[in-house]
């Protein structure tokens, strides 16, 4: 399940990056361009959250109140200011709705990677949209380690206390063996 997550999280990362600059244009015609630029990140965001929604122990409802809260900033709010709200609302959805835990660790982990991948995009210092683009995929990048790091200790072991791995092992040993 772990590696499935840290995939997903990096194909959604992709394809958000690879979608973010025709989003962007297409905004751009309706809204003003900052006002499209943070409609789009939360737009984004939010379907991210669907996608922690669906894996965590959270229905799809819940994660609602967070992305309209992100979407009003999002017309409402400045853009600095928009960005940490963001992170903010990342960080809450996926370990305050999705994945609840320990309120430091998560804390911790949410901060260390919110703040690296937002410094990691801030260095790379995006001024143009395709800038963008490979600035939130490299974010995702950073955003997918959450599940090496933090979700395993949330995954239950397989049935009899064995992990999934070991017993596919045993199984493959006998069939090979004969025993099976």
């Amino acid at each position: 399940m772990m590696n499935k997550r840290v995939r997903t999280t990096l194909v959604f990362g992709l394809l958000s990056g690879l979608a973010f600059v025709p989003l962007q244009m297409a905004a751009s015609w309706i809204f003003l361009p900052g006002m499209a630029f943070r409609l789009v990140i939360a737009v984004l965001i939010g379907l991210y959250a669907l996608l922690l929604a669906r894996w965590g122990r959270a229905g799809r409802l819940s994660v609602i109140f967070p992305a309209l809260v992100l979407t009003a900033f999002a017309i409402l709010g400045t853009h600095r200011g928009f960005l940490i709200l963001a992170l903010l609302v990342l960080g809450w959805v996926r370990s305050g709705i999705c994945f609840p835990g320990s309120v430091t660790g998560r804390i911790l982990a949410e901060a260390a990677l919110g703040l690296g991948g937002g410094l990691l995009v801030q260095s790379f210092a995006p001024h143009t949209p395709v800038a963008w683009a490979l600035g939130i995929w490299m974010f995702f990048l950073v955003q997918s380690l959450y599940f090496v790091l933090i979700a395993p200790a949330d995954e239950a072991p397989a049935p009899g206390g064995q992990d999934g791995f070991e017993d596919a092992r045993r199984r493959a040993e006998a069939i090979l063996s004969g025993r099976l």
